[in-house]
């Protein structure tokens, strides 16, 4: 009942946070704390593992910290994104695949959990998921463009832009 409540403030949370703070600073500060949260699980279980005490309650607060940056964060803006930077002509197709993405990696994550923390251990199960999370970050700074009150010529702007610095910077190399 506490993760669901924790749910239900995030997604209240996020509907009134997005449109001051923006989607990209939302959704780097979601993704690092859920990254660094996992991380801190992994190493709860870790020296559980080696018989080293911890506190009880670190792994009821780091999944509350997850399921919170899930739900305001992770959740609605990766929805809203596609929205955002893809025209009306793309906009359905690439919305439906998507969520459809989405669905089947929530069913690969959920399937192969179980499976991946028995053959490795719990902790590098979340250590894993955790550097996901932080890599993801990085993705949204160096990639991601903020969508906030712009229009859809802006937004391909800074795409091309930044895909035109990776290109000259890999042709200098050369």
């Amino acid at each position: 009942m506490l993760l669901g409540a924790v749910q239900v403030v995030g997604s209240v949370l996020a509907s009134s946070v997005v449109e001051k703070s923006g989607r990209k600073p939302l959704l780097f500060l979601t993704s690092l704390i859920s990254g660094v949260s996992m991380c801190v699980l992994g190493t709860w279980f870790m020296l559980r593992d080696f018989n080293v005490s911890a506190a009880s309650w670190v792994p009821l607060l780091t999944l509350c910290v997850c399921i919170f940056c899930d739900s305001s964060g992770l959740q609605p803006i990766s929805v809203v994104l596609p929205g955002e930077i893809f025209s009306f002509k793309y906009r359905g197709i690439v919305m439906g695949t998507t969520m459809a993405c989405a669905s089947l990696l929530d069913f690969l994550q959920l399937l192969f959990f179980k499976p991946l923390a028995n053959a490795v251990g719990i902790q590098i199960s979340f250590y894993f998921f955790g550097i996901v999370c932080l890599l993801m970050a990085a993705y949204v700074i160096i990639i991601i463009p903020e969508t906030k009150a712009r229009c859809l010529e802006d937004i391909y702007k800074d795409l091309f832009k930044k895909k035109t610095k990776v290109i000259d910077k890999e042709v200098t190399r050369a």
